[in-house]
């Protein structure tokens, strides 16, 4: 049985989440609230749990500041609950020739503007 691994991209009009397995799930929410609900939806989809995945990889750079924080806490977040490895790089589906790390940073495009 192949080990799924889950996908997660900001965009800069929304999340994409992918979970590829023996097929292919993708979701794309434009809400950071609906991530986890979405996730838990594609694991269930493929009758599999957050322990089952062979890891999560991440793809930065090309979504908003809140974004790409969301998308990095929960990367984070469940890579430690589920203790899988954690990949990151400028695309998804291409993180994965170096190995896991701990946890990862964001990089932002931009400074925030939340004080303007």
């Amino acid at each position: 049985m192949i080990k799924p691994t889950l996908f997660l991209e900001s965009g800069g009009d929304g999340i994409t989440i992918t979970l590829r397995a023996e097929r292919m799930w993708k979701r794309r929410v434009r809400t950071r609230d609906a991530v986890l609900l979405t996730i838990d939806r594609l694991l269930s989809a493929a009758a599999r749990r957050g322990r089952d995945l062979g890891g999560i990889e991440v793809a930065l750079g090309q979504g908003t500041f809140s974004e790409t924080r969301a998308v990095v806490a929960i990367a984070n977040a469940l890579s430690y609950a589920f203790r899988v490895p954690l990949r990151h790089g400028p695309l998804a589906g291409r993180a994965s020739a170096g190995p896991g790390t701990p946890f990862i940073t964001a990089t932002y495009k931009s400074e925030p503007r939340i004080t303007r």
